[in-house]
């Protein structure tokens, strides 16, 4: 969608963008920003109205009913496959979707807050090197592809089987609807069946959030390109006030080969 003046001709242009965060911070996260604006590092400095660069209010973001940004956990730990083509089983975790709620400015998206069940199975956004083991099986003997999760190791030391095998040649399973728990892995791989085509590894989505949103990007005002930039705000320990929010990535983007330049 694009902003027209009085003659019909854009003004400016939109842009999806499927942004990925990635907690590589050694620590659990609790909130996060992205905004928009010129410089990287110190000299960051956040857009202000009118200098050409925005986030798009009118953008609709996936799934429908998200407004303008949405933020989700990567579908195969938690989502409903009734509602997505591209999957045949629920999340591994919870069949409801999960990730930040966000307030959104003109040229600024905040997290305020966690809705779904992530919160409440890990306390905070998990740091990549703290996520827990799982159990994988590579059920399309395909070494190019994601191996299906099919059990994992709780915080009570329990290997949590969540799905169950429905056919091995034809590499399907279904969801549990009550785990089986089970003290050693070995035991876990002997109840599916799964001998020898089992693997034990993290579970790194955790610590991915997809952000899906879009910039509308007009004539910069005294400027070539502009900086998006992620903030990530680390999670109390023990009650310890967490420390300041540490810029995480700078993303510079040459506005010169993306703005759609009025008709002279």
């Amino acid at each position: 969608m694009n902003a027209l003046d009085g003659d019909g001709n854009p003004t400016s242009s939109t842009y999806q963008v499927f942004h990925r965060l990635i907690n590589l911070t050694g620590q659990g996260v609790a909130q996060f920003s992205v905004e928009l604006g010129f410089g990287v590092g110190d000299s960051f400095v956040q857009a202000q109205t009118g200098q050409g660069v925005t986030i798009s209010s009118g953008f609709k973001a996936q799934p429908d009913g998200s407004g303008a940004v949405s933020t989700q956990f990567p579908f195969g730990l938690f989502g409903d496959a009734a509602d997505n083509p591209n999957f045949s089983l629920d999340g591994f975790f919870a069949p409801e979707r999960t990730g930040l709620s966000v307030s959104t400015t003109e040229t600024s998206i905040a997290s305020t807050g966690f809705f779904g069940p992530y919160e409440a199975l890990f306390g905070s956004w998990l740091s990549q090197g703290s996520v827990p083991t799982g159990a994988f099986w590579d059920n399309d003997n395909d070494a190019s592809t994601d191996a299906l999760l099919m059990a994992w190791l709780n915080p009570d030391g329990q290997w949590e089987v969540r799905r169950d095998v429905v056919d091995i040649s034809l590499g399907t399973a279904a969801s549990l609807l009550v785990p089986a728990t089970f003290a050693t892995y070995d035991d876990a791989v002997d109840f599916l069946g799964l001998d020898g085509v089992m693997s034990q590894g993290a579970i790194e989505d955790l610590a991915n959030l997809n952000l899906n949103f879009a910039i509308e990007v007009g004539d910069l005002v005294n400027a070539e390109s502009f900086t998006l930039r992620t903030t990530m705000l680390a999670a109390p320990v023990n009650e310890v006030p967490a420390p300041a929010g540490a810029p995480i990535m700078a993303l510079a983007l040459g506005a010169l080969a993306l703005v759609r330049r009025r008709a002279r």
